[in-house]
């Protein structure tokens, strides 16, 4: 009986794992980005949350998106200028 009732939480704990489960890669979303014209802002609604932030010491922040594939780890870095538009994207990969 007990094992019953634990059975909604357990659902909504997998839940909230499937829906915080990284974005498959689509390089189509990175080239639709525009230079200049495209706000981080709009770059996350396009692109989901990054795997992580960074800024440097002149003012330009990165957006990190990492994916992890079956032969093939990449990362991409999304850079910005200190006015928050977007300047270019970078892809690293490491094969496995």
């Amino acid at each position: 009986m007990r094992f019953v009732a634990m059975m909604p939480a357990v659902a909504i704990v997998l839940a909230a794992c499937e829906t915080m489960a990284p974005q498959p890669f689509d390089i189509a979303k990175f080239d639709s980005l525009k230079p200049g014209v495209t706000t981080k802002w709009e770059a996350v609604q396009i692109l989901g949350e990054p795997t992580s932030r960074g800024s440097s010491l002149n003012d330009h922040t990165t957006l990190m998106y990492e994916y992890t594939g079956a032969q093939r780890d990449l990362t991409v870095a999304v850079l910005f200028d200190p006015d928050e538009k977007f300047v270019r994207y970078r892809m690293y990969g490491i094969d496995r």
